[in-house]
């Protein structure tokens, strides 16, 4: 389910709940009543129906993710910087979205967060320019207001890397503060080259070296110029007499070079890496070159061309995700929450038969599977442990058991020395030359794919479901101890792809249980004790973004369906299913879905990089407390299959 556009009026009311610590805890001698068997069969059945009305094809589920309204702006930014008119961004309706969801400060939201009341510098920056830029008068109300807002926070010269490029290329920012990426860093001869990085970094640095090397910045009118979002007006005009004093270079031959890597590396469906930002960002470099150097043989036409589709399809045709900024293509992803859950609910097995038979189509060619499209060349661990897992009630068939051999296979040899699993790659995790050619862009993205606590108990609850145990498998008994090393002494795991704690650990619970350690272990115990203290009042369990720059935020927020599932998913791996905690999340559930008719989050869950960027998964509500419910209910003894069958 898409949010409400008026995200301001949508979260107020929740910001004031959290807004101090600690929350008030759960009387665990009152919990909240336990659904009764109707119940259970009325949400299970509403919640199956909700999913079967987005299938598509009868074969798959696409929802994206998305990162905000404020790539949507940019986009709108890059499309003038382009000199492109047709497109399927409709401007005023953009514009009427932000000022909708302007907040009192003159701020925007980055992301949903409903324990924090104030907007993100970033986000206000690019909405701001965009404003300005689309023709909103620089005196208006609204523009005084987040030109405030910006300067209060240090203005231009504190936006992140990533915006202080996008400034640079309309001569808002001066390149020679950028560090140079050298062209070196992309050839695979060089000991220490782009594939050492994190997957996701190198499709956008390669673009951010070709602008920072010809100092690239193109001049529309003086409605695209910022100098009233410097703070320091002396530094403005220094910078402004660089740049206006300094001729940018020119494209040549190492540039063409460079060209053709990038060329080499588009995907099949028009992306550069899958993600719509390095898209972007390519579609301008290759605007400059073929403006510079021609294009005789329509390679980059054709290029940009195949580009723009990938990012308008994310952008504006996606019905859950239009206009609010999308990310990249999930829906291999969706498609295997959205199977475990139906499968967990008693769906029959035939009505998922030709979905899991798309996924083995779609496997790649190294083994792994991939997100979602233009991921085949970079399958995860991630998708390929949640895949696995919903393979497995087909094993039988020839076809579907060589496919999950080999994506078995391919997921084991990604474990990292120190037991863990990083989302791309095993043993990425930098050295000193990477971080010097790249550092400047750390408070951008992360550079780097470490294990993480979430990705290794999802792995591990995947591979004990083909027989991977701790008594069977060293490659189970590794991750087992990495993940008894990296608990924190509170007894809860860190995330780095789900927020936070409460996500971290519900997935080393379950993967651990799963794996064959016994919940009794005092340190899973010392875990589920720690969830079950962050239980809220109404029964279910939340934490803010918060909780990764302070972890006294550990486990704390407004309550949202995802965060609740992921905690009672552990509690009945853990033994407790039939405890108070567990009774209760499984309550406020139930209680959402009726009072609703479907789950909804009322605070981002996703992790894009902690501490930087924070994503919305529409599925995620849509299925985890599906999965949850119907594990609590076998788990307490109530059926879960109301008798009705879906095609």
């Amino acid at each position: 389910m898409t949010l409400p556009m008026n995200l301001k009026t949508y979260l107020e009311p929740f910001a004031a709940l959290f807004s101090s610590l600690p929350p008030p805890k759960r009387n665990e001698h009152n919990p909240l009543p336990a659904p009764c068997q109707k119940e259970i069969l009325e949400a299970v059945e509403r919640a199956q129906m909700n999913l079967f009305e987005q299938r598509i094809g009868d074969l798959y589920w696409d929802m994206p993710p998305y990162l905000g309204m404020h790539y949507t702006s940019q986009f709108y930014l890059f499309l003038r910087l382009l000199d492109r008119e047709h497109t399927k961004l409709d401007v005023e309706r953009l514009r009427g979205l932000l000022l909708e969801n302007q907040l009192p400060d003159g701020s925007w939201y980055a992301i949903q967060d409903a324990n924090i009341p104030e907007g993100d510098l970033n986000a206000t920056f690019l909405n701001y320019f965009f404003l300005k830029a689309s023709g909103t008068p620089a005196d208006s109300a609204p523009l005084v207001r987040a030109r405030g807002f910006i300067l209060s926070k240090g203005g231009m010269a504190k936006l992140s890397a990533f915006n202080k490029i996008v400034a640079a290329c309309f001569g808002n920012y001066d390149w020679e503060f950028m560090p140079r990426i050298p062209y070196f860093v992309f050839n695979k001869a060089f000991p220490f080259n782009h594939d050492d990085f994190a997957q996701w970094i190198g499709p956008h640095m390669v673009a951010i070296a070709y602008l920072r090397e010809k100092r690239f910045r193109r001049f529309i009118g003086p409605e695209f110029l910022l100098p009233e979002l410097w703070c320091d007006r002396a530094q403005e005009a220094r910078i402004r007499r660089q740049i206006d004093a300094r001729d940018r270079l020119l494209p040549d031959e190492a540039d063409q070079k460079l060209i053709r890597f990038m060329l080499d590396r588009q995907q099949p469906k028009g992306s550069f890496g899958g993600y719509t930002l390095s898209t972007m960002l390519s579609t301008i470099v290759f605007d400059d070159f073929a403006r510079n150097r021609g294009d005789p043989d329509q390679k980059l036409s054709i290029a940009l061309e195949r580009a723009f589709d990938f990012v308008e399809h994310l952008f504006f045709e996606s019905e859950s995700a239009a206009y609010l900024g999308g990310l990249m293509d999930g829906h291999y992803w969706d498609t295997a929450l959205v199977g475990i859950a139906l499968l967990t609910s008693d769906i029959d097995l035939e009505a998922l038969r030709p979905t899991a038979h798309y996924l083995v189509e779609n496997q790649s060619a190294l083994g792994g599977f991939g997100y979602g499209h233009d991921f085949w060349y970079a399958p995860d661990t991630d998708d390929t442990a949640e895949i696995l897992m919903f393979l497995k009630p087909f094993a039988g068939e020839p076809v579907v058991d060589r496919a999950i051999e080999r994506a078995l296979k391919w997921l084991l040899s990604l474990q990292s020395a120190d037991g863990g699993f990083g989302a791309f790659a095993k043993d990425n995790v930098g050295n000193w030359f990477l971080n010097r050619a790249a550092g400047a862009l750390a408070d951008s993205a992360d550079l780097f794919d470490e294990s993480s606590p979430d990705l290794t108990g999802h792995i591990l609850e995947a591979i004990a479901d083909h027989g991977h145990t701790r008594t069977s498998s060293p490659a189970a008994r590794r991750a087992i101890a990495y993940l008894k090393a990296t608990q924190s002494p509170s007894g809860a795991w860190w995330s780095r792809w789900g927020i936070n704690y409460l996500n971290g650990t519900g997935a080393a619970v379950v993967g651990l249980v799963k794996a064959g350690e016994s919940p009794h272990e005092p340190y899973l115990c010392r875990a589920l004790d720690w969830l079950e203290s962050r239980q809220n009042p109404d029964g279910g369990f939340g934490e803010s973004v918060r909780a990764y720059e302070d972890e006294a935020w550990a486990g704390r927020g407004v309550s949202t369906p995802s965060q609740t599932a992921w905690t009672l998913l552990a509690l009945i791996a853990g033994g407790r299913a039939k405890g108070a905690a567990a009774t209760s999340a499984a309550r406020f559930l139930v209680d959402e879905l009726q009072r609703d008719g479907r789950w909804s989050d009322r605070s981002t869950v996703g992790t894009g990089h902690p501490c930087i960027i924070y994503m919305n998964y529409p599925s995620y509500p849509l299925t985890f407390p599906l999965t949850a419910l119907a594990r609590w209910a076998k788990a307490v003894g109530l059926k879960v299959k109301s008798g009705a069958k879906r095609n």
